[in-house]
C-alpha cells in the first residue's frame, strides 16, 4: 500500500506538476538547510568553556565603567587575595597574565612560540585542564617552574622525557624548569595556553593601580551576596589609586564568549548576531513554508476533480485532508534529505565564513525529521482544509478556492511573506551602511601607507635597524611603539598637578618613541618647544590626547607634573587629538602616550612613500637578515588591514545576512510566481470575458498586476517601521553611527516592489493573451 501512495505521489506531482514539485521541494530544501545551519551553528558556540568541571561557578572579575569606554577585564595583581580574605563566598582565585608572542631557547637554539601563561597553582584546581603527567598537585611549586602542553612537549622533547629539563624563556633567557605536562588546549576554550609558569613574578611589583592581569574566582552558592561583599570591600579600601575598582562586576565563564569586553584576547560572539542569524533562518525556513502553502495551492486548483471523485467514491473530509497532509509530509522530509546533502556540501564553507565548524551531526537527525514534519504539517494545512472543504459540485465546476476566507489568507501569506523579505533587504542595507562607516570613519589619525613589523625578538638590533630605515628614500617616517591596533594599550591610574582626590582616573597607556605622532599622522594641539632634545635623565615624559586634557581640566598642559606610575613624576611634553585605536564601538578615551628615548621592542610601524611599497619591503628583508637574530621571522601587515579586521565580526555578518536577503528574495519570488499561476488560472473566465468586451492586453496586466503588488505594498507600510525601531536599537552598540536615511528604506520597498512585479508579469502577460475563446471554454 505504501510503495502505490508513493507511485502515486510520483505520478501525480512529478509528472503531471514537475516544475512547482520541483520548486516546492527546493524552496523547503533551502529553508530547512538555513535552520539546520543555526542549529549547527549554536551546538558549537554553546560549549564555549562548558567541559571545565565546575564551569557554573567560575567567574571572571571585570571592571565596570560609566563613561562609554565599555567593561574591562583588568584588574591588579593584588585583588584576588584581597578579596579571598574579605568575602567568604569566595571558595577559590586564580590570576592570569597572558603573553601571545616570546622566544624559548633550547641547546643554543631559539624559537618563537606564543600563548604563554603566569598563573596561580590554583589554576589547575579551578579549571578542568588536566595535567597528564609529572607534578599534579604544586605544578608551579617555584617561581621558575614549567607547565607545558603535550604537543610542545612532543615538538621539543619527542618521545623522551621534559620532567626535569630545562628551557630558558623570554628576552632575558631564563630558565624554567618542567614540571609537569598537561593536555593540549581544548579548541572550545577561551583561555589559550601551550605554556604555564608562575604568576608570584609579577607580585614583587604589584600596584593597585596597575589594571594589567585576570583575576577569576569561584563561588559556588549565593552570587549576588558576594557580588555586593565585592562591591563594598572595594570601597572600604580606598584610595591607592583604587578608583574604578567600586564598579566590579562578575562575568560567568560561559558568559565571556558572548560579551564585549576590553582586555579580552579571544573573539567574542555577540550575542546580538546569534540572534540575528536566528531571524534570519526562522524567516527563510518561514518563507518557505510560505513558498510551499503558495504554489500547493495553485496545484490544488488542478486537483479539484480529484478531490471530487473521491467524494463521489465515499472518501470522508477528515481522509482527505489525511492524504493532503501525508504529501506534504512527504515532500517535506524528502526536502530534509536534500538539506542535509546541501549542509554537507557548503557546511565547511558557512563554517569558515563565521570562524566556527560547522559539522552536520546525525545525533540531531530525528530532532531534524520532526522539525521537517511540524514543516511539512504548517506548509499543508491550508490546502488541506480548503481543498475538501466544498461540495462535489463546487468541485467540478472548479470554483475551489473562491470563498472570502479563502482570499483573506493568502493576501495574509503575501504580506507577511513580502513584510519579512523587505524587513531583510533594509538590515541588509543598513549592516553594509554602518560597516562601510566604521571602516572609512576618521580615527584621528592615518592608517593609510603604513606597515607593521614585529620587533619584539631578543637580539634584534632596533636602533641601527631603525635608522636604516629612516635614511631609505622611499621611507618618511619610521616609529617604534607598543600601539596595536584594536587595542589603547595597558590601563594605569593616573595622577596629575592639582588633581583632587574625586578626579581620579584610569587611563589608557601605550609607550612610544619620539616619532610615533609624525608616522601615524597624529596632530600636536600643544608641545613642548624642544621636543625633539628633550633631556630624559632620570624625568619621564608623556603625551596626553585631547580627551585626558579636558578631564584634567587645564588650559595649559606643557611641563605639567604628570604620572602613571608608582612614585614617579613625570612631565607633560604635548597634546594630541583624540584618537581611537579599538573598534568604533567605543568613544575616544583619556590616553597617555609614555615617550621613550630608545625603540621600543614591541612594534614598528613604517609610513612609505605611495608606490613604493614593493621597494621598502625588499629593503626591509634585507636589512633584516642583516640585523635581526637567524630564525627571527619578519611579521609584516598593513595597518589598514589591521583596522579593517576589527569589524571582521561585522563583515560576517553582512555577508551572511546579504546571502540570507538573496535567498529570502528567490524564494518570494517563487511564493509570488506560484500564487500568480494560481490566481490567473482562476480568473481565467473572467480574463475571458473582459477580453471578449474589449478589453485589452495592457489593461488585463495592469489589473493582474495591482492584485498582487498593493499588498506587498501594504506589506511594506508594515515592515519599514518595525525595521526602523530594530535598527534604530541595533546602532546604540556603535559610538558611532550613521543616521537612518530615508532612502535606505525607500531603496528596500522599490527593490522588493519590483521583484513582486518580475514575478506577476510573466503570468500576467501569458493569461491576457490567451485567445477569449479558450478562456470561456475552460470552465
Amino acid at each position: 500500500m505504501i510503495r502505490h501512495f508513493i507511485r502515486l505521489l510520483i505520478q501525480r506531482n512529478f509528472k503531471r506538476n514537475s516544475f512547482h514539485t520541483l520548486i516546492n521541494i527546493l524552496g523547503l530544501s533551502i529553508g530547512l538547510s538555513a535552520f539546520i545551519l543555526f542549529v549547527l551553528f549554536i551546538e558549537e558556540v554553546k560549549n564555549y568553556d562548558t567541559f571545565h568541571k565546575n564551569y557554573n561557578s567560575i567567574y571572571r572579575i571585570i571592571n565596570e565603567t560609566d563613561d562609554n569606554r565599555g567593561n574591562f577585564a583588568g584588574t591588579p595583581a593584588q585583588l584576588g587575595a584581597f578579596l579571598a580574605d574579605r568575602v567568604p563566598e569566595i571558595n577559590n582565585y586564580t590570576r592570569v597574565e597572558e603573553v601571545k608572542d616570546f622566544i624559548i631557547m633550547k641547546d643554543q637554539q631559539k624559537f618563537f612560540e606564543s600563548d604563554l601563561l603566569y598563573v596561580d597553582n590554583s589554576f589547575f584546581e579551578m579549571f578542568s585542564f588536566p595535567i597528564v603527567s609529572g607534578n599534579k598537585k604544586n605544578p608551579l611549586r617555584s617561581i621558575n617552574s614549567l607547565v607545558i602542553s603535550e604537543s610542545m612537549a612532543q615538538k621539543y622533547f619527542g618521545d623522551s622525557t621534559p620532567i626535569g629539563q630545562i628551557l630558558k624563556l623570554g628576552e632575558n633567557e631564563k630558565d624554567y624548569v618542567i614540571t609537569a605536562i598537561i593536555n593540549d588546549c581544548p579548541l572550545n576554550s577561551s583561555i589559550k595556553y601551550n605554556f604555564l609558569t608562575s604568576f608570584e613574578v609579577f607580585d614583587k611589583d604589584a600596584y593597585w593601580g596597575e589594571f594589567n592581569y585576570c583575576t577569576y574566582i569561584q563561588v559556588y552558592e549565593n552570587v549576588k551576596a558576594a557580588e555586593e561583599k565585592i562591591k563594598v570591600s572595594t570601597v572600604d579600601r580606598g584610595g591607592d589609586n583604587l578608583m574604578s575598582l567600586t564598579f566590579l562586576l562578575l562575568q560567568p565563564l560561559q558568559e565571556m564568549r558572548f560579551e564585549h569586553v576590553r582586555g579580552n584576547t579571544f573573539k567574542i560572539i555577540d550575542r546580538k548576531y546569534i540572534l540575528i542569524f536566528l531571524s534570519a533562518s526562522i524567516f527563510i525556513l518561514f518563507l518557505a513554508i510560505i513558498n510551499y502553502t503558495n504554489l500547493a495551492s495553485a496545484i490544488s486548483l488542478k486537483r479539484s476533480k480529484e478531490v471530487a471523485i473521491k467524494k463521489i467514491h465515499g472518501s470522508y473530509r477528515k481522509q482527505i485532508i489525511f492524504e493532503f497532509l501525508i504529501e506534504s509530509i512527504f515532500f517535506s522530509i524528502l526536502a530534509l534529505f536534500v538539506a542535509f546533502i546541501l549542509v554537507e556540501l557548503i557546511g565547511p564553507g558557512f563554517g569558515k565564513l563565521i570562524s566556527e565548524k560547522i559539522q552536520l551531526s546525525y545525533s540531531y537527525v530525528p530532532l531534524f525529521i520532526l522539525l521537517a514534519i511540524i514543516v511539512g504539517i504548517l506548509a499543508g494545512i491550508y490546502p488541506a482544509i480548503y481543498g475538501s472543504r466544498y461540495n462535489v459540485i463546487s468541485l467540478l465546476k472548479e470554483s475551489f478556492y473562491k470563498g472570502r476566507k479563502a482570499k483573506v489568507i493568502r493576501n495574509f501569506l503575501v504580506v507577511v511573506q513580502f513584510g519579512m523579505t523587505g524587513f531583510l533587504l533594509v538590515c541588509s542595507l543598513t549592516f553594509s551602511k554602518q560597516l562601510d562607516f566604521l571602516i572609512n570613519h576618521d580615527l584621528g589619525f592615518d592608517t593609510n601607507n603604513i606597515i607593521e613589523v614585529q620587533v619584539h625578538w631578543n637580539g634584534i638590533k632596533l636602533k641601527e635597524l631603525k635608522n636604516e630605515l629612516e635614511n631609505f628614500a622611499a621611507i618618511e617616517y619610521v616609529t617604534t611603539s607598543t600601539f596595536t591596533a584594536g587595542e589603547e594599550g595597558w590601563n594605569q591610574s593616573a595622577r596629575w598637578e592639582g588633581m583632587q582626590d574625586d578626579r581620579q582616573i584610569s587611563m589608557f597607556v601605550l609607550k612610544a618613541d619620539k616619532d610615533f605622532v609624525e608616522t601615524l599622522g597624529l596632530k600636536y594641539l600643544e608641545r613642548i618647544e624642544d621636543f625633539n632634545d628633550l633631556s630624559f635623565n632620570d624625568k619621564r615624559f608623556y603625551l596626553i590626547n585631547e580627551s585626558a586634557k579636558k578631564y584634567i581640566g587645564w588650559k595649559e598642559s606643557i611641563n605639567k607634573q604628570f604620572s602613571i606610575f608608582s612614585k614617579d613624576n613625570g612631565y607633560i611634553a604635548g597634546v594630541v587629538n583624540d584618537f581611537n585605536f579599538r573598534s568604533l564601538r567605543y568613544l575616544s578615551s583619556p590616553s597617555v602616550i609614555v615617550i621613550s628615548k630608545d625603540p621600543v621592542p614591541d612594534k614598528m610601524h613604517i609610513r612609505i612613500l605611495p608606490g613604493y611599497e614593493l621597494e621598502v619591503i625588499t629593503f626591509l628583508q634585507k636589512k633584516w637578515k642583516e640585523l635581526a637574530p637567524a630564525n627571527a621571522p619578519l611579521m609584516i601587515s598593513g595597518l589598514n588591514d589591521e583596522f579593517k579586521n576589527l569589524y571582521s565580526t561585522e563583515e560576517k555578518t553582512r555577508t551572511v545576512i546579504t546571502l540570507f536577503t538573496i535567498i529570502a528574495l528567490i524564494i518570494s519570488m517563487l511564493g509570488l510566481f506560484g500564487l500568480a499561476t494560481f490566481i490567473t488560472l482562476q480568473r481565467t473566465k473572467e480574463i475571458g470575458i473582459r477580453k471578449a468586451n474589449g478589453a485589452n492586453i495592457k489593461n488585463l496586466i495592469v489589473m493582474l498586476v495591482i492584485e498582487f503588488v498593493k499588498w506587498v505594498f501594504f506589506a511594506l507600510i508594515i515592515a519599514i517601521p518595525i525595521s526602523f525601531v530594530y535598527l534604530r536599537d541595533w546602532l546604540q552598540n556603535f559610538s558611532y553611527q550613521i543616521t537612518l536615511s530615508w532612502w535606505i528604506f525607500a531603496l528596500s520597498g522599490s527593490i522588493t516592489l519590483m521583484i513582486a512585479f518580475l514575478s506577476v508579469i510573466i503570468q500576467s502577460f501569458r493569461a491576457s493573451r490567451r485567445n477569449p475563446i479558450d478562456c470561456l471554454r475552460y470552465e
